[in-house]
C-alpha cells in the first residue's frame, strides 16, 4: 500500500471517528433533555400521589421532600409528606416535618391540624392532645369534641372517651356513632386485675394464669411448684435440715415461686394491653374516617 493509499484511511478513520462521537453526544443530550421533560415538576407531582394513592408511603414520602424543596410555595405538597411518613408510621419524622413547615393555605389548615394531631395519638403522645387544641385555629366545637374524646381513647382512658362521646354521638352520625359504637364494645371486654392475679398465685401457684386465659401456663407452673415442693419436703423428711437435695428442690421450687407470682401479674397485664391494642387498631384504621 502507497502512502497515499495509507494516509487516506488514516483521514477516513480519523473523521469517522469524530462523526461517530459526535453523533453520539447528540443521543445521549437528546435522552437527556427526553428524560427531563419526562420527570418536570407535574409529572413529579401524579408520580408521588400514585405511590401515595397505592400505599408505598415510604416512596411517597421521598418524592414529596423533594417536591417540597423545588415547590416550596405548595402547601398541598407539604400536607401529603407528613401524611406519607404518618401512613407509614414513621411518626418521629411526621411530627418533625410538621413542626418545621407552615402553610399559608386557609383552605388547608383544618387538614393540617388534624394531621398534627393524628401524628400524636399513632406516636403516644395522646397526653398532649389538650395543649394542642389550644392552639388550633380552624378546628369546629363538635371536631374539637372528637379530638378530645380520641386523645383519651389513646391514653387507654376508655371510661373517660365513652363518656365523652355519648354527649356528642348525634352531633355527626357518619363519626361520632362509629367512634362511640368502638367504644361501647370495648366496655363489654373482660379485662383481669393484675393485682388479683398475683393474690391467687400467692395462695395457689398458678390460678392466678388461669385467672388470666392462661391455663396451660397455671397448670405448668402447679406442677413444677408442687413438684418442687413434694422432693424438697421428702428429702428433709429422710434426712432433716442437713439434706443437700432437700436444699436444692426447697431453692429450685421458691424460685419458680416467685417466677409464677411475676408471670401471673404480667399475663394479666398482657391480656390487658392486647385488649387496649385490639381497639385501637379498630380506630387507627377508621382514623381519617373518624376526624
Amino acid at each position: 500500500m502507497t502512502n497515499l493509499d495509507l494516509f487516506s484511511v488514516k483521514y477516513f478513520l480519523k473523521n469517522t471517528f469524530f462523526s461517530s462521537l459526535f453523533f453520539m453526544m447528540l443521543f445521549f443530550a437528546g435522552n437527556k433533555m427526553h428524560a427531563q421533560n419526562i420527570f418536570d415538576n407535574e409529572s413529579s407531582i401524579k408520580y408521588a400521589y400514585y405511590l401515595f394513592e397505592n400505599e408505598r408511603f415510604e416512596n411517597a414520602a421521598k418524592e414529596f421532600e423533594r417536591l417540597v424543596y423545588i415547590l416550596p410555595q405548595d402547601d398541598s405538597l407539604k400536607l401529603f409528606l407528613v401524611k406519607s411518613y404518618r401512613k407509614g408510621k414513621v411518626f418521629k419524622q411526621a411530627l418533625l416535618r410538621s413542626h418545621e413547615l407552615q402553610i399559608t393555605n386557609n383552605a388547608l389548615i383544618n387538614e393540617w391540624e388534624k394531621e398534627g394531631l393524628k401524628n400524636l395519638w399513632q406516636s403516644g403522645q395522646a397526653k398532649k392532645t389538650d395543649s394542642a387544641l389550644l392552639v388550633t385555629k380552624a378546628q369546629t366545637f363538635f371536631e374539637k369534641e372528637i379530638a378530645t374524646t380520641l386523645g383519651l381513647a389513646y391514653s387507654y382512658k376508655w371510661k373517660d372517651a365513652r363518656n365523652k362521646s355519648a354527649e356528642n354521638k348525634f352531633a355527626d352520625s357518619a363519626k361520632t356513632i362509629l367512634l362511640h359504637n368502638i367504644l361501647v364494645q370495648q366496655k363489654n371486654e373482660k379485662y383481669k386485675n393484675p393485682g388479683v392475679a398475683l393474690a391467687l398465685s400467692t395462695v395457689i401457684p398458678g390460678l392466678g394464669k388461669v385467672y388470666a386465659g392462661r391455663w396451660k401456663d397455671g397448670i405448668i407452673s402447679l406442677l413444677f411448684v408442687g413438684g418442687m415442693g413434694i422432693q424438697a419436703y421428702r428429702a428433709f423428711d429422710q434426712r432433716g435440715v442437713k439434706s443437700t437435695r432437700g436444699w436444692i428442690f426447697a431453692t429450685m421450687g421458691t424460685g419458680f415461686y416467685l417466677g409464677n407470682l411475676y408471670g401471673s401479674y404480667h399475663a394479666a397485664r398482657i391480656r390487658n394491653n392486647k385488649i387496649n391494642e385490639k381497639y385501637l387498631l379498630q380506630i387507627n384504621n377508621s382514623l381519617d374516617s373518624l376526624y
